[in-house]
């Protein structure tokens, strides 16, 4: 009773014209679909990904354009690493040169290269080689673009806490270096790295612009029932299954105040559009208000 790896991370932004272009102009990605929040439907939920939308590569965004700027601190994801191709550095720092976009190049704790940088709205991200990824999930050159996560690293102040979350999720702890420890998940289909950093000195971090909203790790539809019950037994206080269109989903907030979600690896997103991306879709119980949402939207083109 596991999960599959990394399906999707949603992230806070602020102006929905600047998130579209950097995602798909700079980074590459397709752009999978165009929807509101669910529970807040006066707000876009912005997709990116893979040309098809798997798990793996799902990068999402709330517009939240009223709150504040995040807060950096304990208790949140603290960067997302997506994987590129083996000896394909050289073409990023052309590339984020040219787009006026600053980077630092960095070793981790494990000997990992790195290359690290912001999106606009202050969303810390880096990139890492990988050698296992998807090709097609680039829009750019296959031997150059993004072909998946390769991590995604929180900071708390007690890892243990984590740790066990993380141990429930199927990822293992393999190497720790001070207090940074590294989980990977042995029978993970994507994504299978896990940094965890341990910083008591840390104030808690404020979420807002520029922050992670919650991380969600993908499950077989068969297993998220089971795997629900196995959180209620470990005292998760999860969520229902709530019907997501795409997905279905079961939320959870760890000791630390991370906000984890189980999301199954399908059906995906050719469920309301032949071609992803291409027109503003909504579910079905807000349908009959379309007219009105779209009105309280700001344009995204």
């Amino acid at each position: 009773m596991t999960t599959s790896g990394l399906h999707h991370i949603t992230a806070i932004c602020s102006t929905p014209k600047e998130n579209k272009r950097f995602y798909t102009e700079v980074l590459g990605l397709a752009f999978i679909k165009n929807t509101v929040n669910h529970d807040d439907p006066g707000t876009y939920h912005l997709y990116y990904g893979g040309t098809n939308g798997d798990p793996g590569l799902l990068m999402t965004f709330f517009t939240w354009t009223h709150l504040p700027q995040a807060m950096r601190g304990s208790g949140e994801t603290s960067r997302i690493f997506f994987g590129v191709p083996k000896g394909s550095f050289s073409f990023w720092k052309k590339r984020f040169l040219s787009q006026n976009i600053q980077f630092e190049e960095n070793i981790n704790a494990f000997d990992t290269p790195q290359l690290l940088f912001t999106d606009p709205h202050g969303l810390p991200l880096g990139l890492q080689e990988q050698e296992e990824g998807n090709e097609d999930n680039t829009r750019l050159d296959k031997k150059e673009g993004i072909n998946g996560f390769c991590s995604v690293e929180f900071i708390v102040q007690n890892s243990s806490e984590t740790a066990s979350v993380l141990k429930t999720l199927g990822y293992v702890r393999t190497k720790q270096h001070d207090s940074t420890q590294l989980f990977l998940h042995p029978d993970a289909t994507f994504a299978k790295e896990v940094i965890l950093r341990e910083d008591g000195s840390l104030p808690l971090a404020r979420q807002g612009i520029g922050s992670v909203h919650h991380v969600a790790f993908g499950i077989e539809f068969q297993k998220q029932e089971e795997f629900l019950k196995k959180l209620v037994h470990k005292n998760y206080h999860p969520s229902p299954i709530i019907d997501r269109v795409y997905f279905k989903s079961i939320y959870f907030r760890d000791p630390q105040g991370i906000l984890f979600e189980i999301a199954t690896n399908g059906p995906g997103f050719f469920e309301d559009e032949d071609i992803l991306g291409s027109t503003f879709v909504l579910p079905p119980h807000l349908e009959p208000y379309r007219k009105e949402i779209i009105s309280a939207l700001p344009p995204l083109d």
